[in-house]
């Protein structure tokens, strides 16, 4: 008999989030990972283990025949990844493990400002926040240019849905003398997934254009 035990994960540490013991669940991956796999194999017969046997089935269609394989799942979905391995002397044992592929992603795709403004003025300012893949609830954070670099505005939280258009974030700023004394304001908008993981954090932030003040 020979048994083999496969999972994927770093270091051959397992991942879980949650805030007790009884909510522990596995962190779930996202088509943007690339995910690394780690065999463990014992033969209780001592004979050892054929390294060169190994095979992985990742569940959507590829496999890998390497001892460590690295795999970036193409697609969201529970996939049912199996190792088979075999023993020197003709034995076989596989194991299966689920991985849990879930991309969130949102992005600021739009920041909104006026273009001229004057101390003591109250704008708006509005940040578009695009979500093509699961209703998430999501956290926008403003930011202003300052002598010492930006600084919190505000925050608003809302649910954004998943579709193809985007959701609109409105904040209201005051200019400051500060601002006029430097001529112009810049905004910064940055947005956070609030229940999960963002797998592509590099579209989460957007820059605005300078706001003249007068």
């Amino acid at each position: 008999m020979v048994t083999a035990n496969a999972g994927p994960d770093h270091l051959g540490v397992a991942v879980y989030t949650g805030d007790s013991l009884d909510t522990l669940a596995e962190v779930e991956w996202s088509v943007f990972d690339e995910v690394a796999f780690w065999p463990r194999l014992s033969d209780p017969a001592g004979l050892g283990v054929d390294l060169g046997s190994l095979r992985w089935d990742f569940g959507d269609g590829t496999t890998s025949t390497e001892q460590y394989p690295r795999h970036r799942f193409a697609g969201d979905g529970d996939h049912q990844v199996r190792l088979t391995a075999r023993t020197v002397d003709g034995r076989t044992a596989s194991a299966t493990h689920t991985s849990v592929v879930r991309t969130h992603d949102v992005a600021v795709v739009k920041l909104n400002t006026p273009s001229t403004a004057r101390a003591g003025q109250l704008v708006g300012v509005t940040v578009d926040v695009r979500n093509t893949r699961y209703d998430e609830n999501v956290d926008v954070r403003l930011h202003r240019s300052g002598p010492f670099g930006y600084e919190a505005v505000g925050v608003d939280t809302r649910p954004v849905p998943a579709r193809s258009g985007s959701t609109s974030f409105s904040f209201a700023y005051t200019v400051t003398p500060q601002d006029a004394a430097a001529g112009k304001v810049t905004f910064r908008a940055v947005a956070a997934v609030r229940d999960h993981r963002d797998a592509l954090p590099a579209d989460n932030e957007l820059l605005s254009a300078s706001v003249r003040v007068r």
